[in-house]
């Protein structure tokens, strides 16, 4: 049996018990065994639950007449018309806060648009964020660390970084270091020609980025660089103090793209160098003014 995730996923011919009952022209399941599908959601408590599905177009007409179901839609308060699309809908319709009853096409635009005004608010927070970046530490440096990741082993294994790049340009976008520190074994085929040993990459990253505010896309390079060139100034833990930020999540909400379907913010791809972060920081910032 089918298991759909969330309601959205579910055809509209598949409807539960009560929504059959609710219809214009009312329908039973033929059998309460007949299930269609399950859907897994969230009740009013917002706890987990599984909902019984079933087919609309195969279960039975109750046994109400044309002059019942007539007497009872001329008593009835329930809308069945969409107030924005005219639409002539066969289930009843919830109301949005105008107190407008809609289809479900124009519940998910009205749902949609309030989502995008939500999202251009919090739009000019994150340009304000970064702009205040810019300004209150001009000595900052903006450090991208990148792992050498080997390909699995033949048992499948994951096998750890093999190296990691550190590179960073300060706010002129002019490089201040860019060194590759090995982390694997002397033999380590996959260790990059250009990678040198933690004894001669640590002092040159300490030297470059120790005395400067840091920004880096997410904290995973943090980490990365705690690992590689260990030092106990390095940030740990939150994504903003007085010394460290990271970009990513402030450049979502810079950049307000939703996910039509969730109506949440779509995932942010990373510039992809320190320079190219930095010009599109320079970018958000200048959206503050």
């Amino acid at each position: 049996m089918k298991t759909y995730y969330g309601w959205q996923q579910v055809p509209p011919h598949l409807l539960t018990v009560t929504q059959l009952g609710e219809l214009e022209f009312p329908r039973v399941p033929p059998r309460r065994i007949d299930i269609a599908a399950r859907v897994e959601t969230y009740d009013y408590r917002d706890r987990k639950t599984t909902v019984a599905v079933y087919d609309a177009n195969t279960a039975a007409p109750t046994k109400a007449s044309a002059a019942v179901l007539q007497a009872a839609a001329s008593r009835s308060t329930r809308a069945r018309t969409c107030g924005d699309c005219g639409a002539r809908c066969q289930r009843p319709l919830p109301h949005d806060e105008q107190d407008r009853p809609l289809c479900s096409a124009c519940w998910q635009v009205a749902k949609l648009r309030e989502a995008q005004r939500s999202a251009a608010k919090k739009r000019a927070d994150a340009a304000a964020t970064v702009a205040a970046w810019l300004t209150d530490w001009p000595d900052l440096a903006v450090v991208q660390v990148d792992p050498t990741i080997p390909p699995p082993a033949p048992s499948g294994r994951a096998r750890p970084a093999a190296a990691v790049r550190v590179w960073a340009v300060d706010a002129g976008g002019a490089r201040l270091v860019d060194v590759t520190v090995r982390l694997g074994g002397p033999h380590n085929e996959f260790v990059p020609a250009e990678a040198v040993a933690r004894a001669e990459a640590v002092p040159l990253v300490h030297a470059a980025l120790l005395a400067r505010p840091l920004l880096v896309w997410s904290s995973d390079e943090l980490g990365r660089l705690r690992t590689a060139c260990p030092h106990e100034q390095w940030p740990s833990g939150k994504d903003v103090s007085d010394r460290h930020a990271t970009v990513r999540d402030v450049s979502a909400r810079w950049r307000g793209e939703l996910d039509w379907r969730s109506r949440g913010l779509l995932a942010v791809i990373a510039p992809g160098t320190p320079d190219r972060l930095m010009l599109h920081l320079r970018r958000v910032a200048a959206a503050a003014s």
